[in-house]
């Protein structure tokens, strides 16, 4: 999971004009392994232990020392350095990243954008990939992965996801469970939904066919320190 170490605000309007000028704007973030909740029964459950283990992770020590670790992985040569990034990450299920968009629609040279999809490169042996992006009030998750990794395929994942997230929002509508699940719906109260899941398959699907174009765009940004869980 990338996880990016500026501030809270920096890089995000009205404030990005200033961090431009001020040199602020980097690609700085550490990549985080959490474990995944496979072995809760219920969507609560599972969102209780993966919000407790990202919290740990991210108040803990660990961004700094993943940043050190890779730009000193970056010096190897990089034969010994793609052996070294093999070998982490055969231990990753799946690279996930969780990126909120502008909250109103925004236009570029005065055509509006009505969508915009988070699209999460893999590297290494890691076979399937989640992005969550939320822009004007909707969300979007952007699935792909290898199907030796995901049988069902990447559809199957998202169809999955979307189950998730509706199990959570009814939860929290009705007032049950746990505190987490209420604030979960607190945050989706608004959120639009997809028109429909077939859009959100064929997006899915696509990703899965171009997998093989993207294998040798992620190994080249692999060097670099991108991509991990």
């Amino acid at each position: 999971m990338p996880f990016s170490l500026h501030p809270p605000g920096v890089g995000a309007a009205p404030a990005a004009a200033a961090a431009t000028a001020a040199g602020l704007l980097s690609n700085t973030f550490a990549l985080l392994s959490a474990p995944l909740p496979v072995g809760a029964s219920t969507p609560p459950a599972r969102l209780a232990a993966a919000t407790a283990a990202f919290r740990a992770l991210k108040q803990g020590v660990e961004p700094a020392l993943t940043v050190a670790a890779f730009r000193l992985l970056g010096l190897l040569p990089s034969r010994l350095r793609g052996a070294v990034w093999a070998r982490l990450t055969r231990r990753v299920s799946l690279t996930f990243s969780n990126v909120p968009g502008p909250v109103r629609a925004v236009a570029i040279a005065g055509r509006p954008v009505t969508g915009i999809a988070c699209l999460v490169p893999t590297a290494g042996s890691v076979g399937a990939s989640v992005g969550v992006f939320s822009y004007d009030g909707c969300v979007t998750l952007g699935v792909y992965g290898d199907a030796a990794v995901l049988p069902r395929g990447a559809a199957g994942l998202a169809d999955a996801l979307v189950r998730e997230l509706d199990a959570l929002c009814a939860l929290g509508e009705t007032g049950e469970e746990s505190r987490g699940v209420v604030a979960t719906h607190d945050r989706a109260r608004g959120l639009r939904r997809p028109e429909s899941r077939g859009a959100m398959r064929w997006e899915a699907a696509w990703r899965k066919d171009e997998r093989q174009s993207l294998s040798s765009e992620a190994s080249s940004v692999s060097s670099g320190g991108e991509s991990e869980a």
